[in-house]
């Protein structure tokens, strides 16, 4: 259990406006901090990133699969196909993508029988996966 027995704050603004505060002291143990500015925001936001749906069908798969997927901006994709060891079986470059709905076909029918995972990755941090099996 942590106890923190001084800690000093100031705020930057009004306390319903604050856009930064000072941690004017604190002592945790033989630790000390002191005067550093620290940026606050109103409410807790997530990381900006870009959406990324994937489907493939059908599934189980003997030769072609069909990769559906949907960007919500545009972006350079990559698709990769991995065994259940975590080796990259297959990779193609898919190029620029517009926003919205595409397909790609996808020849699985030199690969063994088995399960992979399908990661389709955008430039704009965006990834997707999905699991086929190929008998």
């Amino acid at each position: 259990m942590w106890q923190v027995p001084d800690v000093g704050l100031r705020s930057g603004s009004t306390f319903e406006e604050w856009d930064w505060i000072i941690l004017e002291y604190a002592r945790v143990g033989a630790l000390e901090f002191g005067t550093e500015r620290f940026p606050v925001a109103a409410e807790p936001t997530a990381p900006e990133e870009s959406a990324l749906t994937l489907a493939v069908y059908p599934n189980p798969v003997r030769g072609d699969a069909t990769v559906r997927f949907a960007l919500d901006v545009p972006q350079r994709v990559t698709l990769a196909v991995f065994d259940v060891l975590g080796r990259r079986v297959l990779t193609t470059d898919l190029g620029p993508q517009p926003a919205g709905e595409a397909m790609h076909r996808l020849d699985v029918a030199r690969l063994p029988a088995g399960l992979y995972v399908v990661r389709l990755t955008g430039d704009a941090g965006t990834s997707g996966t999905a699991r086929i099996v190929r008998h």
